[in-house]
């Protein structure tokens, strides 16, 4: 179970606990304790959860996944809670579906200049690895290979939400950033969190990226709840559309790290997968000057490619100009020669019909 998994379960369950003594004046086991006892106790006690909830001001998606987690718990206790009844006997708020802020490049190179350099480095390697920011804050020193410009990061499986390692690649802006943070550490050292317990390190991060929105003028929540537009998962959906729009979203999927996409991306090798992470580079460049080099180095890529185009466009011609050349030869002697072409013709046809009787008395002798 991933580390932010068990702190939601540890905070839904202390806030169930907390309902029970405010209401019941009874702790949440001995409140559990009791409905094995009454068969209806354990959806009035759901409900009056739900609505305590809500009056405590806890927004309608967060409801959801308590209530999630808390008949996890029941579930472990031996109390099964089935959906169908549920949807009977619980009324559950309903989330209001917000449509998505779109981060903008202007907003991440304003971020990124309020940003100090260690941050920075943290936020162009989300920009441009589409990591979560629990994946980041658990990488270590020996995680990244810096053997080439674009340094290739192996995600452990026991720090993603998946529980699934894969393989991603940060872009050469992101990677001349982080490679001074990299020489000073030693192989086991974390690289952008100072706290070991994800946790507390994400917390961390989160707390110093409200800063500096703050700092910024770019704090502004949805009408339906108090989350801010943009977060640091905006710099992974960030780079999920641009790696939508470049190679598809099986791809993205794969990328971020979300599982039953693009299998066959596990059985490519690393550098096939480099390979397409270059294609895709370009586009998760922020600062302006470096765009500006991407996109030269990719028109010299492109060049490259109509060259080499051209040059077996004009192979394929050559070839196609033999052909006519041959095609003039025979439909000639053929003119020159018709009785004779006409004896060559009728000779090979004879030759082909006394095969194909020869083959298909040979076929049918077979036992089958």
């Amino acid at each position: 179970m991933a580390d932010s998994t068990k702190q939601n379960f540890k905070a839904t369950y202390e806030s169930f606990d907390k309902f029970c003594q405010e209401k019941y004046n009874h702790t949440a086991e001995e409140k559990i304790l009791e409905i094995p006892q009454d068969e209806d106790l354990e959806y009035e006690i759901l409900q009056a959860w739900v609505n305590w909830l809500g009056k405590n001001s806890i927004i309608p998606s967060t409801v959801h996944t308590k209530f999630s987690s808390l008949r996890g718990y029941f579930h472990y206790r031996g109390i099964k809670i089935y959906k169908e009844d549920i949807r009977q006997e619980i009324k559950l708020p309903k989330i209001p579906k917000e449509e998505k802020y779109p981060l903008r490049l202007e907003e991440i190179q304003k971020i990124l200049r309020e940003a100090n350099f260690k941050k920075r480095s943290l936020y162009l390697t989300l920009i441009s690895s589409g990591m979560r920011i629990g994946e980041a804050v658990q990488l270590k020193k020996k995680h990244f290979d810096t053997s080439e410009k674009q340094f290739m990061i192996k995600i452990p499986a026991n720090t993603t939400k998946t529980l699934a390692g894969r393989t991603v690649f940060i872009s050469k802006e992101a990677s001349s950033a982080v490679r001074p943070i990299l020489k000073k550490l030693k192989d086991d050292d974390l690289v952008f969190a100072k706290n070991y317990k994800p946790h507390y390190a994400v917390c961390c991060e989160e707390m110093t990226f409200k800063r500096i929105l703050r700092n910024t003028g770019l704090v502004e929540s949805y009408d339906s709840s108090r989350t801010n537009k943009i977060t640091m998962h905006s710099f992974r959906a960030y780079f999920f559309t641009k790696a939508t729009r470049k190679h598809g979203d099986n791809y993205a999927h794969k990328m971020t790290g979300h599982g039953g996409y693009l299998m066959q991306y596990d059985r490519m090798t690393d550098e096939e997968k480099r390979a397409m992470y270059l294609e895709l580079e370009p586009d998760l460049i922020i600062d302006s000057s470096e765009r500006q080099n991407a996109r030269i180095t990719e028109l010299e890529r492109n060049e490259e490619k109509i060259q080499e185009l051209t040059v077996k466009l004009k192979e394929y011609r050559k070839e196609q100009e033999k052909d006519k050349e041959t095609k003039k030869m025979v439909d000639d002697i053929a003119k020159k020669y018709p009785e004779e072409t006409k004896r060559i013709e009728k000779n090979m046809e004879k030759m082909f019909d006394e095969f194909s009787k020869k083959l298909m008395k040979k076929t049918l002798s077979y036992k089958i």
